[in-house]
């Protein structure tokens, strides 16, 4: 699994590709701020910072419930394939509520195991449907609606379905600039202008945007020289100061 330094260098190579007004130079890797582009008249700094949803100065639940559910699922894969040797998709419809706990991963992964164990379809292509009114875990009943069980010769592939507003919101973004606009002080020290890039990689509901129109009406002043979001999933920049 690539580290955080990895992940934000490929951001910032896919963001240089796709943004025209990107600075030239050359790329140096750094903390203060995240990358420094050094031209041939001044010194660039690029600040990464990632978008989720519902974030605060607590973090973000929506995106710790997504951590949480992937490893519910996880842990329901691994705990059928200890004793069933059959291949097969698996799509747990996911509620928005409640808050997970890591303390509820056992109990739902052996929810899940439950239900799958009791409607594996008798034959390939076949498709069993299971209703949360069918469901024998309170908790489970609470964070899930359907779960799909396909058979389909040697596929095996366990997921959390989940279905969310996607629309981006002013005031968290308002908390990303004003958090990362607190060091840009500090990065000065380092180059002569800082540029934010706020990224939804789109990796789970809760940093996937689809709508922007209320950010680009928004307009922002910052300690920034621009602030732009890059939106991974339609691989677009839009430019926010």
């Amino acid at each position: 699994m690539a580290n955080k330094k990895e992940i934000e260098r490929l951001w910032l190579d896919e963001i240089a590709k796709l943004d025209p007004d990107f600075p030239s130079g050359v790329i140096i890797e750094g903390k203060n701020p995240d990358f420094i582009i050094k031209g041939t008249d001044k010194a660039t700094g690029i600040e990464l910072a990632s978008y989720y949803r519902g974030q605060g100065p607590a973090g973000s639940n929506k995106k710790r419930n997504e951590v949480l559910r992937q490893e519910v699922i996880k842990e329901a894969q691994k705990e059928f394939e200890r004793t069933h040797d059959i291949p097969l998709i698996v799509n747990v419809f996911s509620r928005s509520h409640p808050d997970l706990s890591s303390a509820d991963i056992a109990g739902l992964a052996s929810a899940i195991v439950r239900i799958v164990s009791e409607n594996v379809p008798n034959k390939n292509y076949a498709e069993v449907r299971v209703g949360y009114e069918q469901f024998d875990s309170s908790l489970l009943e609470q964070c899930s609606s359907l779960i799909i069980i396909h058979r389909a010769n040697d596929l095996d592939t366990w997921h959390i379905v989940s279905f969310d507003w996607t629309d981006a919101s002013s005031s968290e973004l308002d908390y990303v600039v004003s958090t990362h606009g607190q060091n840009v002080g500090r990065y000065l020290t380092n180059c002569s202008e800082v540029w934010l890039y706020i990224v939804a990689d789109s990796y789970n509901l809760s940093s996937s945007i689809t709508s922007t129109e209320i950010l680009e009406k928004r307009g922002y002043q910052s300690k920034f020289t621009t602030i732009r979001l890059y939106n991974r999933a339609s691989g677009t920049i839009i430019k926010l100061q």
